[in-house]
């Protein structure tokens, strides 16, 4: 066994080589290779053959190197890279970098071939070698991404069965190697026994959950969740007809225009450019084949969606820079309303400008069929004692939701309609429909405007007074509106005696 690594090529590997994994999921990064190498380095060690640790060292490390290539293909890309690294020539010989470059492609689980050589047996191996919280954690996240509506207790029996199925005694994940099994030994032990029982696998699927390495969120965010929607396809990708078909369908350029559209609007979203930056890097770490069967599977989920991660104070969106959004998507935020009610459906009645237009949730629409299933223009039915429009006419009032809208939109004049004669300001209710009688239009302007007109002040003001609270919601101090009125005149008449 040669035992002493070359220390030019350590460097090299962690300079060059390394580095490359922080790009790539999170099932595949800088830890993953990490573990890797060292688990390599220790089933190499108890080899009764002689084996090169600087080759063994050298495989581990690039064994995942094609992921920045072709994801589904990575391990054929993988021995491309290391068949063209030109530094590794001056380490190895030529036979050495094609075994080398052969046992990185032979060290893919889903293969139905064993590797050609003892050292891709060895990286092979040791590629396998998750522990038990890791295996719980892509199962889960992968059932939570792909079957959200599940329970809880259905998302463990899936990944129970396909921990049992997989890793259990009789999984058909089997190693290469017994000395593999010999440095495994412990962790084995710990999967079977906890696989032997689903009670034991239930407890500490909670106790994970508890200390918090298991978590409805985690693993769910742009690239991370990548990852938990391809491993669960990645003993299947090898051969599979149905996906190779599928990727004809997705053209690169037609690949090239979503993932446009997608960064663009992100961009226009988040001037900071994170969201973008984590979706560039959630599109490139899949190949055309799984680009294809992700997005096939995003358009027809309606639960499906891309997420805006927003911090308060930092880069919440605007107005103005959500209508520029919309506008590169040529989704309509305003448009002209047509009032057809008054019978002329040719040329009917169109609003001055464009206005705001939304969409309601189906639980709202329900909501109204159910519940609300009136509707009223009519603002007659009042409360006597604040004034404001209830009974069957109470629908025509607007809710808060509309309110905040009109003040975001600065709609002065809809809120003083709204919050004035529509509301209870009963003077200006008769002064609107007397100059609506005679005239047939109406100004806001022309409406005089006093706080000893609002009804609903009026009562709760009185409300206070009779709690011995004084308030300047209405008037000046504990009297009355009309009190102070005829001081007023008084006053005013005093000073006109005086002045003559």
């Amino acid at each position: 066994m040669l035992n002493e690594l070359n220390e030019s090529l350590i460097k090299y590997i962690n300079d060059k080589i390394i580095p490359m994994y922080k790009k790539f999921d999170k099932g595949h990064d800088v830890n993953h290779v990490t573990s890797v190498i060292n688990d390599s380095l220790k089933i190499a060690e108890i080899l009764k053959d002689d084996v090169d640790m600087n080759i063994v060292y050298t495989i581990a490390a690039f064994h995942d190197t094609g992921l920045s290539k072709n994801r589904d293909v990575h391990h054929i890309e993988s021995g491309k890279i290391v068949r063209k690294d030109t530094f590794l020539r001056t380490i190895f010989d030529k036979d050495t970098i094609e075994l080398i470059a052969q046992a990185c492609e032979d060290h893919r689980a889903s293969s139905k071939h064993p590797p050609r050589s003892l050292y891709g047996k060895v990286v092979s191996d040791a590629d396998r070698s998750d522990n038990l919280d890791t295996m719980f954690k892509r199962a889960y996240n992968f059932g939570k991404h792909n079957n959200p509506e599940l329970s809880e207790e259905e998302h463990f029996e899936r990944v129970y069965e396909h921990l049992s199925e997989k890793y259990g005694r009789k999984g058909y994940v089997k190693y290469h190697l017994k000395e593999t099994e010999e440095v495994r030994k412990l962790e084995l032990n710990k999967i079977y026994t906890m696989l032997d029982s689903r009670d034991k696998s239930y407890k500490y699927f909670l106790q994970l959950k508890d200390e918090g390495f298991i978590t409805e969120s985690s693993d769910f965010i742009l690239t991370e969740s990548q990852q938990a929607h391809l491993e669960g396809f990645y003993d299947v990708m090898d051969g599979n007809e149905f996906l190779n078909e599928a990727a004809q369908t997705i053209t690169t350029s037609k690949r090239k225009k979503i993932e446009d559209m997608v960064l663009k609007t992100m961009n226009l979203l988040d001037k900071t450019g994170k969201n973008g930056e984590k979706y560039k890097g959630f599109f490139k770490s899949m190949s055309n084949t799984q680009f294809t069967t992700w997005i096939k599977k995003f358009m027809k989920d309606e639960n499906e969606h891309f997420y805006l991660e927003i911090i308060p104070y930092e880069n919440e969106p605007d107005l103005k820079t959500i209508k520029k959004a919309a506008n590169f998507l040529n989704v309509p935020l305003e448009e002209y309303v047509y009032y057809k009610h008054d019978g002329n459906k040719d040329e009917p009645i169109r609003s001055k400008t464009k206005v705001p237009v939304g969409y309601l949730h189906l639980r709202r629409l329900q909501q109204i069929l159910s519940k609300k299933n009136s509707y009223s223009l009519d603002i007659k039915s009042r409360n006597m004692k604040t004034n404001q429009v209830t009974g069957n006419d109470k629908i025509a009032r607007i809710t808060d939701a509309e309110n905040y809208a009109l003040m975001t939109y600065g709609s002065e004049e809809a809120l003083k309609e709204f919050f004035g004669p529509r509301a209870d300001d009963s003077k200006k209710k008769m002064q609107m429909y007397k100059q609506i009688s005679q005239q047939g239009y109406l100004q806001l302007k022309d409406l005089k405007s006093d706080l000893g007109d609002k009804q609903t002040l009026n009562t709760v003001d009185v409300y206070f007074m009779g709690a011995g609270i004084m308030t300047d919601l209405v008037t000046g101090g504990l009297a009355l509106d009309r009190t102070l009125k005829n001081k007023n005149k008084k006053d005013l008449s005093r000073e006109k005696y005086e002045k003559k």
